[in-house]
């Protein structure tokens, strides 16, 4: 039979815990109105329609994007 080691100490392996005062603010959320980055990628040509779409109808790249997925939701339900 193989002779297996006893586990290690999990306090040496990953430290301390933080202080109270490191985590009291941890779980608070954004402003649901605050702007965030929102990143993915996309082929080169689907980002050159996209903004030559936008350019064209005088729009942001952000007002495109909201428009396109209020379609999307309300095709959806």
């Amino acid at each position: 039979m193989a002779k297996v080691p006893p586990p290690m100490d999990l306090t040496i392996r990953k430290g301390e815990p933080p202080a109270r005062t490191a985590i009291m603010d941890n779980l608070e959320r954004p402003d649901p109105g605050e702007m965030q980055n929102l990143n993915f990628k996309v082929t080169a040509d689907f980002k050159r329609d996209f903004r030559i779409y936008a350019a064209t109808h005088n729009l942001s790249l952000v007002k495109v994007l909201y428009k396109a997925f209020e379609v999307l939701r309300a095709q959806q339900g």
